[in-house]
């Protein structure tokens, strides 16, 4: 069974909202019980979690994740797995926007449209010094 909003995790976190579900699994952000302080817990899917080579890599994820230490990488502090046998992680809980909703504000979009025109320019200039035999390899779109 897959994990659902208001679902109590082994007793322990409370499962508040769906951050995103992608093709391996889900991360909810959930309140500790007790502590009362929030994270994220990502979860396997339950129909990945029967294959034993992806509940390895699952752990090998988070065993890799917790050893990283950057202001880059989110924090894992653990890993578990429900009554059920499903695995997850929990994990420090980050607040702003999503890669997706910043990408779609004006100023994301005039650094991309920026970006577009300069790497077009750069093909150019270099195309325009080669050869005509020669075959220009430059694709912005």
């Amino acid at each position: 069974m897959r994990p659902q909003v208001g679902q109590l995790v082994n007793n322990k976190y409370r499962l508040v909202r769906m951050l995103g579900d992608g093709g391996m699994g889900s991360v909810f952000e959930a309140r500790h019980e007790v502590l009362g302080s929030s994270v994220a817990l990502k979860f396997l899917h339950p129909e990945l979690a029967r294959r034993q080579g992806l509940v390895q890599r699952f752990l090998q994820e988070a065993r890799v994740s917790a050893k990283i230490q950057s202001v880059h990488v989110v924090r894992v502090t653990d890993v578990e797995q429900t009554a059920e046998g499903l695995p997850f992680m929990v994990m420090e809980l980050l607040s702003g926007k999503s890669l997706q909703a910043s990408t779609k504000s004006s100023t994301a979009r005039r650094s991309a449209s920026l970006s577009k025109t300069v790497c077009a320019t750069r093909c150019r200039s270099s195309t325009a010094s080669r050869p005509p035999t020669r075959k220009a390899s430059c694709t912005v779109t």
